[in-house]
């Protein structure tokens, strides 16, 4: 913080000769007579990082005047700091020439904060990761640097969407390490095998499938009533582990049954070998009647959950006479 302010104050130096200039072009502050508040303009001005040049501004055009409103006179001060704007209120003449001046501080200081810094451009192609992914992992280091015109900012950290590029304008020690971040995180992600098995439960099956209670936690038949399950509909994709991901499956099943699983990754970890499924969306219809004998009318779930390896999720069940929504994921490798 302290090179900081060192460096602002040298470009502040550079940049009070051009707005002294300004300054003496200001004009005088009119005749003898007060003037009224109808008679002054009050206007903000949006300035990148103000309070590190209204110190400069307040030295060079900050003016305590009398003001007279039905007979009573009281002082004003034309300048105040509120946030990232300068106040001014003053004449309007005198209100344009600060304004004036405020532009060339800003102008002088972006040139000499350009060339102190020495900024460079670099092109970093991201393969694996998505470019929100990279600039979020950047944290601090992306952010909004240096200053144009009134008003104009431009960012350090651009991305190209049709090329899949980042464009990276800043310093050499700045642009080298969110290369080397990027390098870091823009690797090769696992691919795992992600299963899904719809599966509704029965008191009586004539012919149960052994084999379908073997797929299941044991933990489905001691917290619901079923005996038995039966299998609807099985489905299941290869995918990258990046986060962010979206992932839709389609399934269709006896008697009519269409289930749709829309996935949306958020994250994996090599160490625990675990899948965040920040969203989860799972809807199902058809004609099958229900035990009831009525018709089945489109129902969905949606949630969120950890997916771990070699594991059997059972993420929620649907209906009356429950159809159970089960995952399981394998890595493939990584």
């Amino acid at each position: 913080m302290r090179d900081r302010n060192l460096f602002l104050v040298l470009a502040l130096l550079f940049a009070l000769p051009a707005a002294r200039l300004a300054a003496q072009n200001v004009p005088a502050a009119g005749p003898a007579k007060l003037p009224s508040s109808s008679d002054l303009r009050l206007e903000f001005v949006h300035v990148e990082d103000a309070s590190d040049i209204f110190s400069t501004v307040e030295q060079l055009y900050g003016r305590h005047f009398a003001v007279e409103d039905e007979g009573s006179t009281r002082s004003i001060y034309n300048l105040m700091l509120l946030g990232d704007s300068i106040l001014i209120h003053d004449r309007p003449g005198r209100v344009e020439a600060v304004k004036a001046g405020i532009e060339t501080i800003v102008g002088e200081l972006a040139q000499v904060t350009v060339a102190d810094r020495g900024l460079v451009s670099s092109e970093v192609e991201v393969e694996y990761i998505g470019l929100s992914e990279a600039i979020a992992a950047l944290g601090s280091l992306a952010r909004i640097d240096g200053m144009g015109p009134m008003g104009t900012t431009y960012a350090n950290v651009r991305p190209i969407e049709s090329r899949s590029m980042l464009m990276l304008n800043d310093s050499k020690e700045r642009v080298a390490e969110m290369k080397r971040i990027i390098g870091l995180i823009d690797t090769p992600r696992p691919q795992v095998l992600i299963r899904c098995r719809i599966v509704q439960g029965s008191a009586e099956l004539e012919n149960p499938d052994p084999r379908i209670a073997k797929l299941l936690p044991p933990e489905m038949k001691e917290l619901t009533r079923f005996e038995h399950f039966e299998m609807l509909a099985t489905g299941a994709i290869r995918v990258s582990t990046g986060s962010g991901q979206p992932i839709q499956m389609q399934m269709s099943g006896r008697d009519g049954l269409a289930a749709e699983l829309e996935l949306r990754t958020g994250g994996y970890s090599t160490q625990t070998r675990t899948l965040q499924l920040e969203r989860v969306q799972f809807g199902f219809s058809g004609p099958q009647p229900d035990e009831k004998g009525r018709r089945r009318e489109t129902q969905q779930l949606m949630t969120s959950t950890t997916l771990p390896a070699d594991e059997i999720v059972v993420i929620g069940a649907l209906g009356e006479n429950p159809i159970f929504v089960i995952l399981e994921m394998d890595v493939i490798d990584g």
